[in-house]
């Protein structure tokens, strides 16, 4: 057999895009997927990632390696499908996932109230929420078929291609520094890494710490759909039916797989299944609204007609409302309204941040957040300290992702690069936080101590000159691949040394202190 040029180079062609993803065996995603995978065509390509130290593949097909063997692992096990998973080719899957979704409703239908309570329930245990928790949230949940009334669907599946924010890789700590680290100098570090301060932070900042903040609350709540598995005698005691459990997971794991499987303008035509609004006791207007489609993806917008309409709602409480198709999407919009909650304590302004949810809450975008989303949050949630882990500590995990998201736009991406490369300086900085949130706890009453804590920043913010601050932090992270200017945390490792040689030789800090322009910053990465 003659073997063309043109031949030749399409083989070639094949094989580099079969090395983008991982794979175990010889299921597929849509390969249109796979290729804007490649390109790096996706709304998390605004995001700084580490190095994958690998020239055939990008951060994000490592992410999507990762979730995409667990998504088919699921799929094998709950529904014991041997068939062949490749591209669209999952007929057979998709109707049974229909199937037991009109299954599933037929079954739940008669015992809405008691799944609800259940569904609230097994939430507040699972975030350690505290018993007076009503005091100040109020959980709306009405188990139906939602519509998509009021959802943006518009926009492309990916943004006009910008250069990622630079954040400075930082090399590993090694364990004489590690040991080095008391308790006393964590909590100075802590403040001083909390204190700097960003001034003139860009919307091109902002946006990416929110399209990552809306990946990490898509891989948080995914769980939600999978509690049900710890629920098999209550879910019994309420509906009498022995199905529910297999039911579930059929509806879930295949749902899962659509979002790989199906191209974008089928995801496009899919159900919701599930959304949540977020309303705020001080807010005057909804702070939107989420959707989850069946086999489609999320959506976020104002929602005005949704739940400003709704007269369940408590003015002087948050009110956390959700309208969910099942048992197990009541579950996941309820953790997500929790995390949304949260992440909401570290929005910008309120100008820039209608600019930015206009810009990046898409139909499209969403989908993404809940394909590459819960590997994110693995990472995130890896670099907690072990005893944060422990179920008596899960109140304690909802103040330190607050205080993250709360971080301004460029340390947060600081942070979440390490994070998502799993160094162990990013376990250290979580650490930081962590530590300081514990000692505040231990201290005295959580409120006294956060006004008392926020006192103790803005003294050491005004007792403390630009130049000092900075020189401190530049003692703790220079060395080890972090530079800090006025207006920023990252730097290239050229400009690491020569600043604080330059430091060390003469101490003129002119060069030292000055700030980087937020397009400077941008070029780094270029």
């Amino acid at each position: 057999m003659k073997v063309t040029k043109e031949k030749l180079l399409s083989l070639v062609k094949q094989n580099i895009q079969e090395m983008a993803m991982d794979f175990d065996g010889p299921e597929r995603p849509d390969q249109g997927l796979q290729t804007d995978l490649q390109r790096g065509d996706l709304p998390l390509s605004i995001v700084p990632t580490p190095e994958t130290n690998r020239p055939d593949q990008n951060f994000f097909e490592l992410l999507a390696s990762e979730r995409y063997r667990e998504v088919v692992s699921n799929v094998r096990q709950m529904v014991n499908y041997h068939g062949r998973i490749g591209g669209m080719e999952v007929g057979p899957l998709t109707d049974m996932m229909m199937q037991a979704h009109y299954r599933i409703l037929d079954l739940e239908l008669e015992h809405k109230e008691a799944l609800i309570a259940l569904a609230i329930e097994v939430v507040k245990k699972e975030m350690g929420l505290p018993e007076n928790v009503g005091d100040y949230i109020k959980f709306i949940v009405d188990l139906k078929t939602p519509t998509a009334q009021g959802f943006n669907t518009g926009g492309q599946i990916s943004p006009p291609k910008q250069q990622s924010p630079n954040v400075q890789d930082a090399e590993s700590l090694s364990d004489d520094e590690i040991a080095q680290i008391t308790p006393e100098n964590r909590q100075i570090e802590m403040e001083l890494f909390q204190d700097v301060q960003n001034i003139d932070t860009t919307q091109e900042l902002e946006e990416s710490k929110y399209r990552l903040i809306k990946s990490i609350i898509a891989g948080a709540s995914k769980k939600g759909h999978w509690m049900y598995r710890q629920l098999g005698e209550r879910l019994r005691e309420i509906t009498g039916s022995n199905e529910l459990f297999n039911l579930y997971g059929i509806m879930m794991s295949v749902n899962d797989l659509n979002y790989w499987q199906f191209d974008k303008a089928l995801l496009s035509m899919a159900g919701v299944a599930g959304k949540v609004s977020v309303v705020r006791p001080t807010a005057t207007d909804d702070e939107g609204d989420d959707d989850d489609n069946m086999g489609g993806g999320e959506d976020e917008d104002e929602g005005d007609d949704f739940t400003p309409q709704d007269d369940r709602i408590d003015p002087t409480k948050t009110n956390i409302i959700v309208q969910a198709v099942n048992f197990p999407v009541i579950v996941h919009e309820l953790l997500k309204g929790l995390m949304k909650t949260f992440a909401l304590q570290g929005q910008p302004e309120k100008d820039m941040f209608v600019d930015v949810r206009e810009k990046q809450e898409k139909l499209e975008y969403e989908i993404w957040d809940l394909r590459l989303g819960p590997a994110i949050w693995r990472r995130l949630n890896d670099s907690f300290p072990e005893d944060l882990l422990e179920d008596h500590n899960r109140e304690l995990q909802n103040y330190l992702m607050t205080e993250i998201f709360k971080l301004p736009a460029k340390k947060f991406l600081v942070l979440m690069k390490e994070v998502m490369g799993e160094t162990q300086r990013g376990k250290r900085l979580v650490s930081l936080i962590y530590d300081g949130i514990v000692k505040i706890m231990n201290d005295e009453d959580y409120q006294e101590a956060m006004e008392k804590y926020s006192v103790e920043l803005n003294d050491i913010s005004d007792e403390t000159d630009d130049d000092q601050l900075l020189r401190e932090l530049n003692d703790i992270f220079g060395e080890n691949g972090f530079t800090l200017t006025k207006d920023d945390l990252g730097n290239d490792n050229n400009n690491t040394n020569n600043n604080v040689n330059n430091q060390n030789d003469n101490n003129d800090d002119d060069d030292y202190d000055d700030e980087m322009s937020d397009e400077d910053f941008f070029n780094q990465f270029r």
